[in-house]
């Protein structure tokens, strides 16, 4: 399959508050794509244990397989595992999914989980449409009984 995509660059943007964020963005070399490239944020922060993402801008082909990279270290690197705050995604297409879904596995593979913890609302219709809403929802929280002294 022959690729129009020349570079893919990781750059530091803005810090944004207390996340240290990352932009993915694609130059193109031939044919003028059609519509331009995309652009996202990547910011992360440590919560007991776990590393949440929170993802802002679009995610389509054009960030995917960087987007891809840049989680998939993030999850060798994030504890027990990794929650996705997508609240702030304006698009996100069948290559955002496929990341995503790929993370799933890797994560599992690693005895770790990804959740989604807040989605946009085409997020959430994707995710809805495609049936994969529940591999990405958090488990339910564990309960410890504790048994009160007879008296």
């Amino acid at each position: 399959m022959s690729e129009d995509l020349r570079t893919t660059r990781l750059r530091p943007a803005p810090p944004t508050g207390d996340i240290d964020a990352v932009a993915v963005e694609s130059s193109w070399d031939g044919p003028a794509p059609r519509r331009p490239a995309g652009r996202l944020t990547v910011g992360f922060t440590t919560t007991g244990g776990r590393l949440r993402a929170r993802l802002k801008g679009e995610i389509d082909m054009d960030v995917a397989d960087p987007l891809r990279h840049v989680l998939a270290r993030a999850l060798t690197r994030g504890g027990t595992g990794l929650d996705i705050d997508m609240s702030d995604v304006e698009f996100c297409d069948s290559c955002g999914l496929d990341t995503l879904l790929r993370l799933r596995l890797q994560a599992r593979d690693q005895g770790h989980a990804v959740t989604i913890t807040d989605a946009s609302p085409q997020v959430r219709y994707l995710l809805t449409l495609t049936e994969t809403a529940d591999l990405f929802t958090p488990p339910p929280r564990r309960h410890i009984a504790t048994k009160r002294p007879d008296p």
